[in-house]
């Protein structure tokens, strides 16, 4: 081989090792760059959920919800437009349902909301709404229940005592709306009779609690006899409670009895 054949192939060598050489940093750069690309975006894509209103709020059982409403924002702060977000209410007891199954996208500005609709029972309970890649955000919500629709003995009735005592059990009821719901703080008005054979009643006014109960402590009056004290409550049938005052048979008086035995030659000895 001559010398310029030797020196042409040497040339050729550098520039196929500078040529490889660019090559494999080319390569290096684009993958390096791609996985910078793809970190940013995954960072970018990671939601933050923000409630913004809805949560603690009363409604009567089967009746509507203000909104619920979050904001969904990526990692640097910006809303995230069009990501969906899933409400969830508990599937037993008290809850609440939800148009297009509590899925809802998130507008311009980030935000998605839905309406809650009380279901038939009273109870707290937590609506939760989620988005891919945050943690859930829950919204308490509290169903009441209705009207006073139906009242019911619980004890108290046909019950007797001597003059001036206490009844061994207080007059109580029971009351629930049309959905069967303790209905609590409801005005309850026991009333007795204003003449003859009557009772005294610590606060015959009173309200029912959180289990829908209210309750009054009867005395029997001075006179005896059998009377009705009627429990009233608006909305719903008025419950009767029988009760009976009666008279204690005195001890014989042995003084006037050993005054009447004299006479007689008969006289009574004390036991």
């Amino acid at each position: 081989m001559s010398t310029n054949q030797m020196t042409a192939l040497s040339n050729l060598s550098l520039r196929g090792l500078l040529a490889l050489s660019v090559a494999i940093g080319a390569g290096a750069c684009v993958t390096e760059g791609d996985e910078l690309a793809t970190e940013t975006q995954t960072l970018a894509n990671a939601a933050t959920v923000i409630p913004m209103s809805g949560t603690g709020q009363d409604r009567e059982v089967m009746s509507s919800f203000d909104a619920l409403v979050v904001s969904v924002h990526d990692t640097y702060g910006n809303p995230l437009v069009g990501a969906s977000v899933q409400f969830t209410a508990p599937a037993n007891g008290a809850s609440a349902t939800f148009r297009f199954d509590g899925i809802a996208e998130t507008d311009d500005e980030g935000r998605a909301e839905v309406r809650p609709y009380a279901n038939s029972i009273s109870g707290i309970y937590l609506v939760k709404a989620y988005v891919d890649g945050a943690d859930p955000v829950p919204f308490v919500l509290r169903n009441q229940a209705a009207a006073p629709a139906i009242m019911l003995p619980v004890i108290g009735t046909n019950q007797a005592r001597p003059l001036g005592e206490l009844f061994p059990h207080a007059l109580t009821v029971a009351v629930y709306d049309s959905y069967g719901n303790a209905v609590e703080n409801a005005p309850v008005v026991f009333e007795a009779p204003t003449t003859g054979a009557t009772t005294d009643m610590t606060n015959p006014s009173t309200i029912t609690n959180e289990d829908g109960h209210a309750s009054v402590v009867a005395t029997a009056g001075r006179i005896a006899g059998t009377y009705t004290v009627n429990a009233r409550v608006k909305g719903a049938p008025s419950i009767p409670f029988v009760l009976k005052n009666t008279t204690i048979e005195p001890f014989p008086d042995l003084a006037t009895n050993n005054e009447r035995a004299a006479s007689t030659g008969t006289l009574t000895s004390a036991p």
